[in-house]
């Protein structure tokens, strides 16, 4: 018991302090004593993490394709244990949407042809799946909770405090959960939290590792942490790489608690407290942030090395890497609260490249017309390029018909639009009319085009 404390690590840092060159040091100094990587497993939160991963995997130790395939998300690695089973993707889930309004006896008659090709799961959100998406939100959350049967779930909404799963009704949590289970039953499917359960059944065996490294494990839900658990059994170095500080999924039902609890030697702790990435403005306000939290409340608690900007002190081997330093220290970023967005005219020139960023959609609307009354073209005059290619495919003449076309269909479907969302301002693509318009023209030629003449 006490070897098995001392064999699980601990790597903590903030944004841009190093955590995945410190995962490759680690990796460069096993593989020099002889391990090879088929005994090394290395777990990623997000995809773009494990690309991240597997790029620099590649490039640093040298790893072939094929051995950097052992880095995957912990969905991955559950999914390729578990055996073959369709994934509840984008096309399932407009199919159950329309079974769910019909009675189950009747689903035989709407079967329609599975796509197999489409490998991503797809996910319920308020925005595109209305109130459905918040019943099945809460499904999802009480499940990364474990809480796995009915009465569960129903407990869990029971004693949530989110005013929005107080919005819906305990009949209807049941009518969804025993048909979308019914559903995925029916066509042996399978979604997130379902790769996650049937990993951790006892006949799902993993294989023995000599490491296995997980990364970005402040993101991680009780589930999740219950398939690391599991893997931690049978390994002999466990490394936990992540901040506790950038807990920021608890929306999700990440847990960073579990994080800061994992037992683990406090000399196996590596704290790395240098910033190459944040201007200088940016870190004072983090630390500012920082400073408010209670300490026993973070990992080291008072014991915690103090995170510290970019900076270059003596002499340095690595001349980019002390340029990247000075470079932050002399640009030090800008932070500023606007009480206006008048003030956006001295930050934002019309030759500028910025990105404006939103909690949601609702709030940028307010920056899109600010950028429409400047002239500033938010995606670079898409539609007027995708018309010139048109007029080139089809001809000049085809332009017309389009730009006619295009318009009138786009005012069908905006004014029914406009009434039922109350909201002049109501945002919607026109370059999907322009594409309906180009398909009519390119089935109809100049037959229709000579008629509307």
């Amino acid at each position: 018991m006490v070897d098995f404390y001392k064999r699980r690590h601990k790597i903590v840092g903030g944004p841009g302090c190093g955590k995945t060159t410190e995962v490759m040091k680690i990796l460069k100094k096993y593989f020099k004593a002889g391990l090879q990587p088929s005994q090394v497993l290395m777990i990623g939160f997000a995809r773009a993490t494990v690309q991240t991963l597997q790029e620099r995997a590649q490039e640093e130790l040298h790893l072939s394709e094929k051995q950097v395939d052992s880095i995957k998300t912990i969905h991955k690695y559950c999914r390729d244990k578990i055996g073959f089973y369709e994934v509840f993707n984008r096309k399932a889930k407009r199919e159950f949407i329309k079974k769910l309004k019909t009675d189950t006896d009747n689903w035989v008659l709407l079967d329609t042809a599975k796509d197999t090709s489409d490998e991503e799961f797809s996910m319920w959100d308020e925005k595109t799946d209305k109130k459905l998406g918040i019943i099945f939100s809460l499904i999802g959350f009480a499940r990364h909770e474990r809480n796995k049967t009915l009465e569960q779930i129903l407990e869990f909404h029971s004693n949530h405090d989110d005013f929005k799963f107080s919005r819906i009704q305990r009949s209807e949590i049941k009518y969804c959960f025993n048909n979308l289970t019914l559903f995925k039953k029916y066509n042996n499917m399978i979604d997130f939290e379902d790769m996650l359960e049937k990993a951790l059944v006892e006949n799902v065996h993993f294989p023995k590792y000599e490491v296995v490294i997980v990364d970005e494990v402040q993101d991680l839900t009780p589930l999740e942490w219950k398939v690391i658990s599991k893997l931690g059994k049978l390994t002999k170095d466990l490394y936990l790489v992540g901040d506790d500080d950038q807990g920021i999924y608890g929306w999700k039902g990440a847990d960073v608690k579990i994080f800061q609890k994992w037992p683990c030697r406090e000399d196996n702790i590596t704290f790395l407290d240098k910033t190459h990435r944040l201007p200088t403005k940016i870190y004072n306000l983090s630390q500012k942030i920082i400073n408010d939290v209670d300490p026993n409340h973070r990992i080291g608690g008072v014991k915690r090395k103090i995170f510290k900007p970019c900076g270059v002190s003596g002499p340095t081997e690595n001349l980019e890497k002390a340029a990247k330093c000075c470079n932050k220290i002399n640009f030090p970023g800008i932070l500023e609260t606007l009480y206006d967005l008048e003030e956006l005219n001295e930050i934002i020139k019309i030759d500028s490249n910025a990105i404006l960023c939103a909690r949601d959609w609702k709030n940028c609307q307010q920056y899109v017309r600010y950028l429409k009354y400047r002239g500033i073209e938010g995606m670079g005059l898409g539609d007027a390029k995708l018309l010139l290619f048109l007029g080139s495919w089809f001809g000049i003449k085809s332009i017309i018909f389009i730009l006619l076309v295009s318009a009138l269909s786009a005012l069908i479907v905006a004014i029914p639009l406009v009434i039922i969302k109350k909201d002049k301002n109501f945002p919607i693509p026109y370059g999907c009319f322009i594409v309906f318009a180009s398909f009519l023209y390119n089935l109809t030629g100049d037959t229709l085009f000579k008629f509307l003449s």
